[in-house]
């Protein structure tokens, strides 16, 4: 019942349009991020893989919050999340160590 009353207003207010525009804009960005890692010469492909990944996640999100049954994406969200999660930890394998120096900087 409360979400009868609740709902619309939210869902009609500044904040969600806005936030409904930087999801949008954010996909936009990192799709173009994708295509153009993809088609560069040398090829980028592990950079276009996360910058699609990337665009994914935000286009999951958009569904999530502007479906009235969101079910049907979470387990999209779940596989995504996962693979956000296995290129940040692929990330701090391959990175550089750290490198101290006696004087600590």
């Amino acid at each position: 019942m409360s979400h009868d009353r609740i709902g619309p207003d939210i869902r009609n207010s500044v904040f969600v349009h806005v936030l409904h525009v930087l999801l949008l804009g954010g996909t936009i960005v990192y799709a173009w991020q994708a295509i153009s890692a993809f088609t560069r010469k040398p090829t980028r492909v592990l950079d276009g893989i996360r910058k699609a990944v990337y665009a994914a996640w935000l286009v999951v999100l958009f569904l999530l919050i502007t479906k009235l049954n969101p079910v049907p994406y979470l387990s999209a969200a779940g596989v995504i999340a996962a693979l956000l999660l296995v290129l940040k930890l692929w990330d701090r394998m391959t990175a550089p160590a750290e490198r101290k120096d006696l004087l600590g900087r």
